[in-house]
């Protein structure tokens, strides 16, 4: 699956990694991904959320422009992690991003990245 690319605005940005963190106060499904654009070479990461509570499902799906840096960094942390769609895991990876904050999940603020945020759009 490609999304859109903010920077080139061909549809050629694509998840290399993802670690499921589970739920929250907020969330029955919180993912942490690393995106790149196979066009222009972006580099960011996301977090796409989504709920089943109330009348309908919502879901939101954000990345944040990063430094190549900053996301290679990222990627290798991700790519450690022995069980990346089990967010019971205990890897350094799950225990770094698995951070909670007045009851939710906010992985990105273990992250340096922009803090301007686009929406992911197919």
């Amino acid at each position: 699956m490609s999304f859109v690319c903010v920077e080139c605005k061909r549809p050629l940005l694509t998840i290399s990694h993802s670690i499921e963190l589970g739920s929250d106060g907020r969330d029955d499904e919180y993912s942490l991904q690393t995106v790149t654009c196979k066009g222009c070479g972006i580099t960011c990461v996301a977090t796409y959320r989504e709920s089943r509570r109330g009348a309908s499902d919502s879901w939101e799906h954000l990345a944040y422009k990063m430094t190549e840096k900053a996301y290679k960094q990222l990627v290798s942390q991700l790519h450690a992690c022995p069980e990346p769609k089990k967010h019971k895991c205990t890897c350094d990876a799950h225990t770094k991003f698995k951070v909670y904050e007045r009851g939710y999940l906010n992985p990105l603020s273990k992250i340096v990245h922009d803090a301007a945020f686009f929406h992911l759009k197919l």
